[in-house]
C-alpha cells in the first residue's frame, strides 16, 4: 500500500514538475530547431576557417538585420494604413450618417454624435479598461522578450557547440544507431 501511494505521489510530483517546466522545454525545443536551421550556414562558414562561435554570431547578426528590416517595413506599412484610416474616418462617418439620414428619415449630425459619445459612461469605462489592459499587454511583451532571449541563447549554444553536442549524444548510443542519428 505504501509503495502504491509512493508511486502515485512520485507520478503526481513528476506531472507537476513537467507542467511547470513545459514553457522552458518548448523554448529549448524551438531553440534546437532554430539551431538545426542555421547549422548549414554555420558549418559552411566554419569550413572556411572561421571559429564556430564567430560564425554563429555572424549568422545570428544577419538574421537580426533581416528581421529588423522586415518588422520595420511591415510597421511602416501598418502605420501608413492606420494614418490613412484615421484621416479618412470623418469622411467615412459623414457618409454613414448621410446614409442613415436618407434611409431612416432622421436628422443626425456628427457634432451631436461626438458630444453624446464624449459624455457617455461607455467611453469612460472603455478608457479605464484600456489602461488596465495596457499593463497586461506590457507584461506579456516583457515575457515575450524574455522568451525570445531564452530561445536565442539556447539556439546560439546549440549551433556553436553542435559537433560536441552530437558527439555527446552519439556516445551513449550503440554504433549501429549513431550513423542513423547523425544522418537524421
Amino acid at each position: 500500500m505504501v509503495l502504491a501511494f509512493s508511486l502515485v505521489a512520485v507520478f503526481q510530483l513528476g506531472g507537476w514538475a513537467f507542467h511547470q517546466l513545459l514553457g522552458l522545454l518548448v523554448n529549448v525545443l524551438i531553440a534546437f530547431f532554430l539551431a538545426l536551421a542555421i547549422e548549414p550556414a554555420v558549418s559552411r562558414m566554419a569550413s572556411h576557417g572561421l571559429r564556430r562561435g564567430l560564425a554563429t554570431f555572424l549568422v545570428f547578426l544577419g538574421l537580426v538585420i533581416v528581421s529588423v528590416g522586415f518588422v520595420t517595413l511591415l510597421g511602416s506599412l501598418l502605420a501608413g494604413q492606420i494614418i490613412k484610416m484615421i484621416e479618412g474616418f470623418p469622411a467615412y462617418l459623414d457618409s454613414v450618417i448621410s446614409w442613415i439620414n436618407t434611409h431612416f428619415d432622421t436628422e443626425l449630425k456628427r457634432v451631436d454624435i461626438q458630444e453624446n459619445l464624449l459624455r457617455s459612461d461607455w467611453l469612460r469605462d472603455y478608457v479605464q479598461n484600456s489602461a488596465t489592459e495596457a499593463l497586461d499587454v506590457s507584461a506579456q511583451v516583457l515575457g515575450g522578450l524574455f522568451r525570445l532571449l531564452t530561445i536565442t541563447l539556447f539556439s546560439f549554444y546549440f549551433a556553436a557547440d553542435s559537433p560536441r553536442l552530437r558527439r555527446a549524444l552519439c556516445s551513449v548510443l550503440p554504433p549501429a544507431k549513431q550513423a542513423e542519428v547523425l544522418r537524421a
